[in-house]
């Protein structure tokens, strides 16, 4: 008989059912786990709006398995902790290997990638030590969701205990920016907004690029832009790195005829939103988007040029990107590598040709290369490969000896590049028409020149990713080749291009702002804005290592 004084002893399973309890503790091990990660490493800013999101979210699943229907509640609470388990794992690689949370324009870039992309993306960051952390949630997750009921005692403490190892890993994970520590809900609607703008775009770019008040006074000129991929400065023979990567156009720029610009910087990291900078007036300092501002075909086209767009990327991957409504502005588009193929540039070899042969004396032409697009060994044929796979020169550092195959075959899709711009101004020399062909690319690339620095990321910008080489080539009749030299050491920001473009190719636009063309008389160099972070590329520069390192650079 139970004495009176003796204390009423009451378990939380006599309150709350086991199947309930545990249910509970699944949801808030596929919830708190990453919550937890994401607070501390990003030092518990935005604390509230993380945790009231995964209370919420907690609730929800404490319901459902509580009183919802019997007969689908089991389905529904693995419909729930699947979708939770697939986004937390997916947020938590993001801040592990990229130092950020997983971000609207991630979501965009997984709509608009293909194949190929993503293959070489995982090759880098997939098989790596540091994901022992995702290897670690998704056991546990996949203890709390299928481990027997008499196991679970045992593994609710192991779990618990576990996160004092959790913290030491945590050391290694530093968020670079704000971008860190945004709540599930501004993610999607971030990525909302992003489909939506692009739905509406061509309607808006339609009124946007209406009676433009262009002319030009010549009869004829051909206007050749050749935008390139990835392409690192660093890696270029002509900007004194030490290997042969442009034996080809520094001929060029020895007999003075290939000019070299040294200080362009490019706005992003990320081709979906430096691209629609290069081809329209959008800009960091001007607050409409590229759908907004008028685009460099509109413009020419004003001026009475035909203009043509052609595509070396894979034609399925630039018909879905953002900035593919302002390219099927052009008069005619072509795209050298059909549906998801992936061909080496000199597959534009053709089109390129047929385009001079056009009898139309005013000509825009815009030409996309795949230039140094990872996986860099795709981009060239296997006859181009000039640096061997084992090769380690003594002034790689030991992350790059490391690496050493990556490394070179990216040094050889450079080299490959040089010869693809070399037949590209050779064929308009021998055309015989006035005109230029300049060539720049999207933005850089990080070559483990800093620590585990690989490939780019708009979040977290360095100089090896914003700082790019530009070169131009000027006929023989074109009257800038008296004055460029005071122009190519001047501050350029490549999201004014347009503005150069239509000085060379005297085209005259009633609203330009010549203060940005590097070849004006009017020319004022202005603060120069990288990422969608808003860093100050100046402030980037200063901090010795060159890249965010939890600075407050804008």
């Amino acid at each position: 008989m139970r004495s009176d004084k003796e204390p009423i002893k009451i378990k939380v399973t006599d309150i709350i059912p086991k199947d309930v309890f545990y249910n509970a503790f699944t949801a808030g091990y596929l919830l708190f786990f990453p919550a937890f990660i994401i607070l501390l490493s990003n030092k518990f800013t935005n604390i509230t709006g993380i945790i009231s999101e995964n209370i919420l979210f907690l609730s929800l699943f404490i319901i459902i398995g509580a009183i919802g229907p019997a007969v689908c509640r089991k389905s529904l609470m693995i419909i729930m902790g699947t979708l939770f388990f697939l986004w937390n794992i997916a947020d938590l690689f993001c801040l592990i290997q990229l130092q950020t949370q997983l971000q609207a324009n991630f979501l965009y870039l997984l709509k608009t990638t293909n194949a190929n992309e993503c293959s070489g993306f995982l090759k880098i960051y997939l098989f790596n030590i540091s994901n022992l952390l995702l290897l670690i949630y998704a056991s546990g997750a996949a203890g709390v969701i299928f481990c027997p009921a008499r196991f679970k005692k045992v593994l609710v403490a192991v779990l618990t205990f576990l996160l004092p190892f959790l913290c030491v890993l945590l050391f290694k994970i530093s968020p670079s920016n704000e971008l860190c520590g945004k709540n599930f809900h501004d993610r999607i609607d971030e990525f909302l907004d992003e489909t939506c703008n692009q739905n509406l775009s061509a309607e808006q770019l339609e009124l946007a690029n209406s009676n433009l008040d262009v002319h030009t006074e010549e009869e004829e000129m051909t206007i050749i832009l050749v935008i390139g991929e990835s392409h690192s400065k660093r890696h270029s023979e002509i900007y004194g790195y030490p290997r042969e990567t442009n034996p080809l156009l520094k001929k060029l720029v020895k007999n003075e005829e290939l000019f070299v610009f040294l200080d362009v910087v490019a706005p992003h990291s990320f081709t979906i939103y430096s691209l629609p900078k290069l081809l329209t007036l959008a800009a960091h300092d001007r607050e409409e988007s590229f759908i907004e501002t008028p685009n460099i075909f509109d413009l020419a086209r004003s001026a009475n040029f035909k203009t043509f767009w052609l595509c070396n990327h894979p034609a399925i991957s630039d018909r879905n990107t953002p900035y593919s409504v302002v390219t099927r502005r052009a008069d005619e588009v072509f795209h050298s590598s059909p549906g998801l193929q992936q061909n080496p540039d000199e597959a534009i070899f053709p089109y390129y040709e047929k385009i001079l042969q056009d009898p139309a004396k005013l000509k825009l032409i815009v030409i996309q290369l795949i230039g140094s697009h990872h996986d860099y060994e795709n981009t060239y044929p296997k006859k181009a490969e000039y640096f061997l796979v084992d090769e380690k020169p003594a002034f790689f550092n030991e992350q790059q000896k490391k690496h050493a195959g990556l490394i070179n075959s990216y040094d050889n899709s450079i080299r490959y590049n040089d010869f693809v711009l070399y037949y590209l101004i050779e064929k308009f020399r021998q055309d015989g028409t006035k005109g230029f062909l300049l060539y720049l690319p999207d933005h850089g690339e990080n070559l483990y020149e800093q620590e585990s620095m690989i490939l780019h990321m708009e979040f977290m910008p360095t100089l090896q990713s914003v700082e790019i080489p530009m070169y131009l080539y000027l006929s023989p009749d074109h009257p800038a080749k008296d004055n460029i030299a005071a122009s190519l050491s001047r501050p350029f920001a490549s999201e004014d291009l347009p503005y150069l473009l239509f000085d060379l190719g005297n085209i005259h636009y009633r609203n330009a702002d010549m203060t940005k063309s590097p070849l004006s008389p009017f020319f004022r160099p202005k603060k120069r804005i990288v990422s969608r972070c808003l860093v100050d590329y100046e402030k980037l520069k200063n901090t010795g290592a060159g890249n965010l390192n939890n600075q407050d650079l804008r």
